[in-house]
C-alpha cells in the first residue's frame, strides 16, 4: 500500500473517532465511550480528563453534543505518531494516536 493511500486511511480513521468521541448524549454513557477502544489509554484519560464536571456520579455526561463534519480537513499534521486534523469551519481539533 502507499504511503498516501495509508496517510489516507489513517485520516478517514481519526475522523470516523473524532466524531463518535464529539457526539454523546445526556445520562448516555455508553454515547460517550463508543469511541474508547479507538484511542490510547494516554489519549483517552486526556479527553476525559477534559470533561471533568460535567459527567454525573456515573460517568454520564450531563449534556448532549452533536457535531457534523462540514467539510475535508483544511490541516493535516502529522508529529511522530500523532495526526492532527484541523476542520476550521467547524473550529475542532480532532488527534488520533497510532
Amino acid at each position: 500500500m502507499s504511503q498516501t493511500k495509508i496517510q489516507d486511511a489513517t485520516i478517514r480513521s481519526a475522523e470516523k473517532t473524532s466524531q463518535l468521541a464529539i457526539n454523546f448524549y445526556q445520562g448516555d454513557i455508553n454515547s460517550l465511550i463508543d469511541a474508547e477502544d479507538d484511542f490510547t489509554p494516554e489519549g483517552w484519560s486526556k479527553f476525559m480528563n477534559r470533561l471533568t464536571g460535567y459527567l454525573d456520579e456515573k460517568g454520564s455526561p450531563n449534556f448532549s453534543q452533536s457535531f457534523n463534519k462540514s467539510g475535508e480537513p483544511l490541516d493535516v499534521r502529522r508529529e511522530n505518531l500523532v495526526y492532527s486534523l484541523v476542520n476550521i469551519e467547524l473550529w475542532f481539533v480532532g488527534r488520533c494516536l497510532i
